[in-house]
């Protein structure tokens, strides 16, 4: 491989991971995947508080995720953090109730096979 070349390359890298990235976002603005998103985000904050999270820990699970928007892959960390979490939040129905749709759960599924996308 010519090194004349490796400046090229890398432009074209970069270009494609912010067209990929400007994609993921585009995506995320879908209206009924933001709700899932905000209701998910609702959950882990209450996951977060004090209490629970002290409860969680006693139960040596790890603590819920929350995102971050300027994280590339927080979204997807977060939802996978409250899928881990979901034995503990269907039984504890009192502290939490949450509703991820299946939609979501097949995506994060998808993304977890092929960490790529």
């Amino acid at each position: 491989m010519h090194t004349d070349n490796m400046p090229n390359l890398t432009t074209s890298i970069r270009y494609s991971a912010y067209t990929l990235q400007l994609c993921v976002l585009s995506s995320l603005k879908i209206q009924t995947i933001q709700n899932q998103i905000s209701r998910a985000r609702s959950a882990v904050k209450k996951l977060r508080t004090p209490n629970v999270l002290k409860y969680i820990e006693s139960l040596k699970l790890r603590k819920p995720f929350i995102d971050i928007p300027t994280r590339w892959n927080s979204t997807y960390d977060m939802l996978k953090s409250l899928i881990n979490l979901k034995d503990f939040y269907n039984d504890h129905t009192d502290i939490i109730e949450l509703n991820i749709s299946s939609s979501i759960v097949t995506l994060l599924l998808i993304c977890s096979v092929h960490p790529t996308i």
